[in-house]
């Protein structure tokens, strides 16, 4: 369960940064990578953002926002069983050439030599993020035991990530934002 709580503004003006990064420099190697020479899989994330609340009108009305961004590009493992280069000379029919065109060609290895059927064939592709979110609340007292309040939020994220065959990326759909405007809330105490 998750319990998000938006805070009312203050009389002062506060606010707030922050910045996050990571990397892939201090990551173990996925254990589904091919192991070294072969680099592994790059990892970047950039988590930044800030708050800041105050009074718009002292004593009576209060706003807080907060905005909050994220930039990923992460290295996304596959291992996949496709047809060894011998099988693909074998193949004679047109519509069975035209697929294995979509598979990678694996090279030739111990662990694939030229009478293997299939072979393992290991990549890395690449998943990107870029999130942008907005949380915004104003709240105005009435008196001592009336208030209203309301909160707006804005959370935008496309994303691309390879497909199983790392020949077409799937994107999410294109960058439409989330648009919620919450329910106006109206407290007496």
């Amino acid at each position: 369960m998750v319990n998000a709580i938006t805070r009312s503004g203050t009389n002062g003006f506060h606010g707030s940064v922050y910045e996050f990064l990571r990397n892939s420099a201090l990551d173990a190697r996925n254990y589904f990578e091919a192991p070294a020479p072969t680099p592994k899989a790059s990892f970047k994330r950039n988590q930044f953002g800030g708050a800041i609340g105050g009074p718009i009108i002292k004593n009576r009305t209060f706003f807080f926002a907060d905005y909050e961004a994220i930039r990923q590009s992460k290295g996304i493992a596959n291992v996949l069983t496709v047809p060894s280069i011998s099988s693909r000379n074998q193949a004679t029919d047109p519509s069975v050439i035209k697929y294995l065109a979509l598979y990678p060609v694996p090279a030739t290895s111990p662990l694939c030599p030229l009478s293997a059927i299939s072979c393992d064939v290991t990549f890395n592709g690449q998943q990107v993020v870029n999130e942008n979110f907005v949380t915004t609340r104003i709240d105005h007292k009435f008196s001592e035991k009336d208030a209203i309040f309301g909160t707006y939020l804005y959370d935008k994220t496309p994303y691309n990530s390879p497909d199983s065959f790392g020949n077409v990326g799937l994107n999410s759909r294109p960058a439409i934002p989330l648009w919620a405007l919450l329910p106006a809330g109206m407290r007496r105490t």
